[in-house]
């Protein structure tokens, strides 16, 4: 069925956030083990240093009894949290990442309902923790309502995603899986708040130039270097002006590609 992508590409909706049941399953099956596929050789952790500035340094110093690490690979994006979590609770598709504990502190890995449904009881974790996952998801808007269910009251959420299209996602795309797509910030934001959260920040990050210049001072994961972080967050500010969804030009890449959410449930 030929769709009018206009208002997906200038960024006024979000691609396939209203599928119906048949197609989020398909959706779901062509990236269940799709990001396994294309990350797990992957040597080294790459975010270290830029989740604790954005997110972590913060919430170091509170105590947390469950947080429910969502779409967490193998927990090393959470891992440095384990000595404010009492256990994880891992919601993971690909059970080749599955395992027992996260940075010392138990583990307990379950797959997600192919709707997006959470399995776990309302109001069962205080920290839910999603990086770069949503995005692989067709309807969004529901499962960030999943996620304000399953938080207590006043729990915390972090999330972090591209906010650009990433490209032309019915095409095939290098280092990309077939169906990941950018959120765009104010529809981003604007879930996050329908679904009942009050937000804490929400700060756009991640400039195209930022691992290029770290290659020059011999930093090859840019992102776990602290002194790279402050300098993209210094960057990030200067050139927000420039965003928009669907970057066609060189100079319309050069603004942040993604955005770093903290937010608490009302």
């Amino acid at each position: 069925m030929d769709i009018d992508v206009k208002p997906y590409v200038a960024g006024q909706r979000l691609y396939d956030d209203d599928f119906d049941a048949q197609a989020i399953e398909q959706w779901y099956r062509d990236e269940e083990e799709a990001y396994y596929d294309l990350a797990h050789e992957i040597p080294e952790y790459e975010y270290r240093a830029f989740n604790d500035i954005h997110a972590f340094d913060e919430l170091r110093e509170r105590h947390f009894d469950a947080c429910l690490a969502f779409g967490c690979a193998d927990g090393a994006d959470v891992e440095a949290l384990a000595g404010s979590v009492d256990r994880f609770i891992a919601l993971e598709p690909a059970e080749k990442w599955w395992k027992d504990s996260i940075g010392g502190k138990p583990a307990h890995y379950i797959k997600p309902a192919m709707n997006g449904d959470v399995p776990l009881a309302e109001a069962s974790v205080d920290l839910a923790v999603c990086l770069g996952v949503v995005h692989h998801i067709p309807n969004v808007s529901h499962v960030v309502g999943e996620l304000h269910r399953v938080l207590k009251p006043g729990g915390t959420l972090v999330l972090r995603e591209p906010i650009f299209s990433m490209g032309d996602w019915r095409q095939r795309r290098q280092g990309l899986t077939s169906r990941e797509r950018g959120i765009p910030p104010q529809i981003l934001t604007g879930m996050i708040d329908k679904a009942g959260f009050d937000i804490v920040s929400a700060k756009p990050c991640m400039v195209p130039l930022t691992p290029r210049l770290a290659r020059l001072f011999g930093i090859r994961f840019a992102y776990n270097s602290r002194a790279v972080v402050l300098a993209d967050r210094v960057m990030s500010k200067l050139t927000s002006w420039n965003m928009r969804y669907h970057r066609r030009t060189v100079l319309q890449k050069i603004a942040p590609t993604s955005m770093y959410v903290i937010a608490r449930k009302r």
